[in-house]
């Protein structure tokens, strides 16, 4: 089972290159637009029948430039108990719209 809605928002949430990253926990880094789907849509599938539910919190963004913007949070994820820290960064896409070039998550410890 894949959530093709979830794959397409990944598509949309993602900015169209090959320079992007994405790190998940205990994995090495993803680099390039279709690896990265990849990535997401193997995570989708592997997901518990009732999905998952990831809310961020202590949310704190930055925007060194006028392009690119910086997000950090704590990403609690469920089902289960899972706490990540998360670092996001994005960059205006050609069509004015923020696009995330790269996601870095790992698990907080204590």
């Amino acid at each position: 089972h894949v959530c093709l809605w979830c794959t397409a928002a990944m598509r949309r949430l993602w900015l169209p290159s090959e320079s992007i990253v994405c790190a998940h926990p205990g994995h090495e880094p993803i680099v390039g637009f279709d690896a990265v789907i990849s990535s997401w849509r193997d995570i989708f599938r592997s997901a518990p029948a009732g999905g998952l539910e990831v809310a961020a919190s202590s949310v704190r963004c930055s925007t060194p430039a006028a392009n690119v913007a910086r997000v950090t949070c704590i990403e609690e994820v469920k089902p289960g108990e899972s706490k990540l820290v998360a670092t996001n960064i994005y960059e205006r896409h050609e069509d004015g719209s923020w696009r995330m070039s790269l996601h870095h998550a790992g698990p907080m410890v204590g």
